[in-house]
């Protein structure tokens, strides 16, 4: 799901059949975009968020789909108690989530958002709902962060615990810029009190506020908008990290040019406590170039990716921009070298005012994507780098699309089975059977079995070694270990 100004409507879809090696544009299901997907496991049933008009009114809307996603059905209200207030210009940034752990709330639906409302003090709050029923219906519409503090920007995910986890961004107040979390453990029909993750940011683009169609906004270089928003991931892997947070957001450094930073922080006790913030990508000397719009994700082996787009190869500019991602194998305490996404960096289009008369000023997009399975990670962002040539610019103008990318689980542990049990006398031959599979990031495999043999432990042995033991009488233990080549 993508926005886009078609003639489908800024809600755009594609969809792979073959693992996004090759994609077909479906066009768009006629709502307002900022879609979010999400998937009910065990039905197959695909749910698509977005902003949405119901009734005339503006809504979030949900749409499903029972087909893999060649169609979607007419969006329901998720948020029937904000719709029907009738000082609500737009209900804005769904995110959705599906409760596919098990358990009481397995299937529950959870949405959150933000109502606009210039009769509210700061003109915002986040809100929350919730179905019960395959997405039916949604009920329980609370308020989980009141007007005064401007919040934005929400992220829901769901444990294996069955917990329910909101993330967002302050804006004003007291709490002005912090990152902050509520979590339910009762299928979100109530949450705690909000905590705040990280505290001492700097609205995005703080330094740079530029007139963009009428109102000031903060921007980085080439008139792009920045928001203030958090995205929040949880390890549903069953590892020993299983249950970890981890939220990641962009903040303002003080002085230009670098007007945006990426950060990272956990938390291994359910959202209570976080650790400090690290700054992801940060460059070697002075910090001259943007990192912003950063995602989270968790894999295989509770491996963690987090991207973001950078500026780092356009020192001289801080203009042109790719897609960088790093990973973490050991639960976010530390994180590998960066590498690069994109193999082609783009500049933004001309956006101020919009080359697409359909779209405000300075908006270039406000997030990318990344998810995983056990296998893979995959990403998706906005990419200007094919140009088009137009009556309104004859010598080409940069083209947003959509760009995809998928990866392997880098540092993901093989999966080891040793066959048996063996019958065998002292002093003959025989046979061995194991195997080691899931290593796919490509490297090779060691095999390393251990037992009563006459020569032990076979180091490299590979998966069908003939072996010789030595044990006199009883059972005995044969091991075998798996290594990849990261060890």
């Amino acid at each position: 799901g993508y926005n886009d100004s078609g003639a489908g409507g800024f809600s755009g879809y594609a969809r792979s059949t073959d693992g996004g090696a090759t994609w077909t544009d479906l066009g768009g299901i006629g709502q307002r975009g900022d879609p979010v997907i999400a998937v009910h496991d065990v039905t197959g049933t695909f749910y698509y968020a977005e902003i949405a008009t119901i009734g005339g009114n503006p809504a979030i809307g949900v749409a499903a789909s029972t087909d893999d996603c060649q169609s979607f059905a007419a969006p329901v209200d998720a948020s029937p108690g904000a719709t029907a207030i009738a000082t609500t210009p737009l209900n804005d940034k769904p995110w959705i989530a599906v409760d596919n752990h098990g358990g009481a709330n397995a299937g529950n639906i959870y949405v959150c958002w933000t109502r606009f409302d210039p009769t509210l003090s700061s003109g915002s709050e986040l809100r929350f709902s919730r179905s019960t029923d395959g997405g039916a219906t949604y009920a329980n519409e609370q308020i989980l962060a009141a007007a005064g503090t401007a919040p934005f920007g929400c992220s829901v995910v769901v444990g294996s615990d069955g917990g329910v986890n909101v993330s967002w961004a302050d804006r004003t107040g007291t709490t002005a810029n912090d990152i902050r979390l509520r979590r339910s453990t009762d299928g979100g029909l109530t949450f705690s009190a909000a905590i705040s993750a990280s505290t001492g940011n700097r609205h995005p683009g703080t330094d740079s506020v530029v007139a963009c169609g009428g109102s000031n906004r903060p921007t980085l270089t080439g008139n792009i908008r920045m928001l203030h928003q958090s995205w929040l991931a949880v390890d549903n892997t069953g590892g020993v990290y299983d249950g970890s947070l981890y939220l990641v957001w962009a903040s303002d450094p003080t002085g230009t040019p670098d007007n945006s930073d990426v950060f990272f922080s956990r938390s291994l006790d359910g959202g209570l406590t976080w650790s400090a913030p690290v700054q992801l990508g940060a460059e070697a000397g002075p910090q001259t170039t943007d990192q912003f719009e950063p995602f989270v994700a968790v894999g295989g082996s509770g491996t963690i990716s987090v991207a973001w787009y950078d500026r780092r190869n356009d020192a001289a500019n801080n203009n042109l921009i790719d897609v960088y991602k790093t990973f973490s194998y050991d639960g976010g305490a530390t994180f590998e070298a960066l590498s690069r996404v994109t193999d082609v960096n783009f500049p933004p289009p001309p956006i101020n005012p919009n080359f697409d008369p359909g779209v405000a000023s300075c908006y270039m997009g406000e997030y990318i994507a990344v998810a995983a399975d056990a296998s893979s990670f995959y990403y998706l962002w906005g990419d200007n780098r094919n140009t088009l040539t137009t009556t309104a610019f004859p010598a080409g103008r940069p083209d947003p699309d959509i760009f995809f990318e998928v990866e392997p689980v880098a540092g993901a542990i093989p999966v080891c089975d040793a066959n048996g049990p063996y019958t065998a006398e002292c002093g003959l031959d025989e046979s061995l059977d194991g195997s080691g599979s899931y290593d796919p990031d490509g490297g090779s495999l060691v095999f390393d079995w251990s037992g009563p043999f006459v020569s032990s432990p076979l180091l490299d042995g590979g998966a069908t070694p003939t072996v010789v033991f030595s044990a006199p009488t009883g059972d005995k233990k044969v091991e075998l270990k798996v290594t990849d080549d990261e060890g």
